[in-house]
């Protein structure tokens, strides 16, 4: 099985090549779909394709800004009634696509996939009673690894396709939606459990100390059916999928879209001064900690506030950060391929995004290091909310400032810059002594302390005395 590649940096001009590629073919009846991770690239998308689409090929776009009721459903219409033979280019997004259980005629079709699909995903939730709802539906197969394939249960298909649509708003289907999902769709997905906590919910044991949870993995066999599948992102291999998938498919570069596209590094790093936080690793837990009777997520925002100085920029920060910065303009962290931040010169990326342990246990048996995942989920989407600044524009001779978090990220982008300026800012870090003196020996007792106090008083009325 083939897969074509467009490896090319943020900025470099994949989608505006994919459109030049993609309106052509559609003209002499090509069908295309171009897959964009957001309803707002989309958009944008569109327009582009409308001011050059002078074959007037038909263009469509189906997502849940601009169509009502399932989208999933008006997809499916949709390729039921595209007429044979006839080209279009059609515009969705990475969920819907993902989430497809059946794509109508697929072998007529030429799948574009912009930007580097989310190839993993896991599910859990905290319940040792009422698991059966779920439970009882499925089956588990012989582990390996300690993980063990799961699927519908024969007869439970309605069910499970129930709990995916939550097509009435139920809020225990809300629950499983996201698990089911992916059941419901076992073509595109496998589905995994670890089996001593799977056992452990499910037979009682540690009651209310277990959560029940899932792994999904995106099969690359999925693709098999479609003409053509093409993956356009940056550093594609570096990429959870790319680790996933290099032994089942053989990936090809696509000389049409990539022929004007061949940079590996970016010209402008001579303009661009990196700051770093935090010689430690950046998580959650250590920005939630506290130092000197502060947060250090306090202490961040202050400090970039103030390294900032009234400079406009773009940050990204974690769902659960509910004021953010005050002077900043937020963007999500999925912000790839958006354009409107291209006049800022500056960004700051706080995101806490390592994955949860479990979660690397299970990567880890699919032969994905800890540090691998780290830097294809955590180091790729700084990279992309960087890439949102006029760091995108290669003929933009203003100076630019990106601040990151720790010393890790700094050098992951260094990697990417050449002849940039890294600068570590040095904030102070729980459990790190301060600056001074040396100690020696071992600390004292309170006892001791309080000796040593009545010593030193004693000294000093012994000097007054004399005086």
């Amino acid at each position: 099985m083939i897969i074509y590649t467009v490896d090319a940096l943020a900025g470099s001009g994949k989608t505006r090549e994919a459109i030049n590629y993609a309106l052509p073919q559609a003209a002499f009846g090509a069908k295309i779909a171009l897959v964009q991770p957001s309803t707002v690239l989309i958009d944008q998308t569109q327009e582009n394709l409308e001011r050059h689409n002078t074959n007037r090929v038909q263009i469509r776009k189906l997502h849940s800004e601009c169509v009502s009721g399932q989208v999933k459903d008006k997809i499916q219409d949709h390729l039921r009634a595209a007429a044979p033979g006839v080209g279009e280019v059609l515009l969705i997004t990475h969920q819907s696509f993902l989430s497809l259980p059946y794509w109508h005629n697929a072998k007529d079709w030429m799948i574009i996939i912009d930007e580097i699909p989310q190839c993993q995903s896991s599910w859990s939730a905290k319940l040792p009673v009422n698991h059966s709802t779920f439970t009882s539906h499925v089956v588990l197969h012989t582990p390996e690894d300690n993980y063990a394939l799961l699927s519908t249960k024969h007869g439970s298909e309605t069910e499970i396709q129930r709990m995916a649509e939550c097509r009435f708003n139920d809020d225990q289907d809300k629950i499983y939606q996201d698990v089911c999902d992916r059941l419901n769709n076992d073509t595109t997905w496998d589905t995994y459990a670890q089996v001593d906590s799977w056992n452990k919910i499910v037979n009682g044991d540690e009651m209310g100390q277990q959560s029940l949870t899932t792994y999904s993995l995106l099969r690359p066999q999925a693709f098999e059916k479609y003409k053509s599948v093409t993956i356009m992102g940056a550093m594609i291999t570096e990429s959870v999928l790319y680790k996933l998938w290099s032994k089942q498919v053989k990936f090809a570069n696509h000389d049409a879209i990539s022929a004007k596209l061949s940079a590996q590094l970016h010209e402008n790093g001579h303009l661009l001064t990196i700051k770093y936080m935090f010689e430690n690793d950046w998580s959650k837990t250590f920005r939630d900690s506290r130092h000197d009777g502060q947060s250090i997520q306090a202490a961040v925002k202050a400090k970039v506030e103030e390294l900032m100085d009234g400079q406009r920029y773009i940050y990204a920060t974690n769902n659960d950060d509910k004021t953010g910065l005050d002077f900043g303009m937020r963007v999500p962290n999925i912000c790839h391929g958006l354009n409107k931040y291209v006049k800022v010169h500056n960004a700051v990326f706080m995101s806490a995004l390592n994955s949860k342990y479990a979660d690397v246990g299970f990567m880890k048996v699919n032969d994905v290091s800890p540090e691998e995942l780290k830097q294809a989920q955590s180091h790729q989407v700084m990279y992309q909310t960087i890439m949102r600044t006029s760091l995108r524009d290669p003929v933009d001779p203003t100076p630019k400032t990106v601040i990151v978090m720790d010393k890790k990220s700094a050098d992951y982008l260094q990697r990417y810059f050449p002849c940039c300026t890294v600068e570590a800012i040095g904030m102070a870090e729980p459990g790190k002594k301060k600056a001074g003196r040396p100690k020696t020996g071992n600390a004292m007792t309170g006892a001791e302390r309080q000796r040593l106090r009545r010593a030193r008083l004693k000294s000093k009325e012994q000097s007054n005395g004399e005086q």
